[in-house]
């Protein structure tokens, strides 16, 4: 087992004792991750085109996919080599050199974002029961603070600030993707990301805006901060901040174990005492268990302890 550090400027503390040591997170089979067809191609991408690819992005934008899970990332660079018709994976390589504009389609492919508002239903609505009962009342007289980890197109981010209500408080959206920050920003979605809204929030906090279409009201939209911030290399959450509820929901299952640890260590890190995380289908608290409360764990709630109950 690889030990975790405690990470620098941790606002929490949050350390792992050993006694709480615990394996991976599980990986999640995605229907956009079905592996492309075997061939050449195949064999370029697992001799070095992949490595190759990556620095490039990593130059070229900073962004340094080492970390996340190696067949995953296999998986998509090929993906992205057949949808750009390139006829080799060498060539590929050389429209990535040449082509600046490359080097985000790829990001975005390497970055799957599959999202809508309110997407998985029972636990926003648990989550809306925390944030207008318990979180008012546990911080009353404090705006909520709430964080969306690698919020994609903001869908998220926004249906977390429709759960606020009336209750002061203000969401911070943070993805690697600049282009998906771009659109998150814009607040303008296909009808189909609302399929799972509620009638009356969406009546609320959307309007149609042409055939298909609908954007975020401006009320809304302005609850909403999107911010740039890479989960896997973060020595702190955005701005350094604390929250009171963190929503980090099917992206830590796409890294290698060292990484995962660093992630929940980060995310756990930032929560106030008595604030709440909420982690996707697939994921699960693992080496920072001791430092949780399960609130539910079929939707994946967990309560921040405070020092006086947390187990030594």
């Amino acid at each position: 087992m690889i030990p975790c550090d405690l990470l620098p400027h941790d606002p929490m503390g949050i350390s792992v004792p050993a006694q709480h040591a615990a394996g991976p997170l599980r990986e999640a089979t995605r229907p956009h991750d079905a592996p492309p067809r075997t061939g050449p191609q195949v064999e370029a991408v697992r001799g070095g085109v992949l490595d190759e690819a990556l620095a490039i992005v990593r130059d070229r934008r900073g962004v340094d996919f080492r970390g996340y899970r190696r067949a995953t990332i296999e998986r998509r660079l090929l993906n992205r080599i057949l949808s750009s018709r390139a006829p080799s994976a060498t060539a590929y390589l050389d429209e990535l050199r040449a082509r600046d504009a490359e080097t985000d389609r790829l990001i975005a492919t390497l970055t799957v974002k599959v999202s809508r508002f309110f997407r998985n239903a029972p636990v926003f609505e648990a989550l809306r029961d925390l944030v207008q009962t318990d979180l008012r009342e546990r911080f009353a007289g404090q705006p909520l603070r709430v964080w969306s980890a690698g919020c994609g197109n903001g869908e998220e981010a926004y249906t977390l600030a429709m759960l606020l209500g009336t209750t002061p408080g203000e969401v911070w959206g943070t993805d690697i993707d600049a282009s998906a920050l771009a659109e998150a920003s814009a607040g303008c979605y296909p009808g189909e990301a609302v399929r799972e809204l509620p009638v009356t929030l969406a009546d609320d906090f959307l309007e149609r805006t042409g055939p298909g279409t609908v954007t975020v009201r401006d009320h809304l939209r302005r609850r909403v901060r999107f911010l740039r911030h890479d989960l896997a290399g973060a020595a702190t959450p955005p701005e350094g901040g604390v929250f009171h509820l963190v929503c980090c929901r099917n992206v830590v299952i796409y890294f290698d174990p060292v990484i995962q640890r660093r992630i929940m260590q980060l995310v756990v890190g930032s929560l106030a005492p008595g604030g709440v995380l909420c982690l996707g289908e697939a994921e699960w608290e693992g080496e920072l268990a001791w430092a949780l409360e399960p609130l539910d764990r079929r939707r994946k709630l967990y309560r921040r302890r405070s020092p006086e109950t947390t187990p030594r």
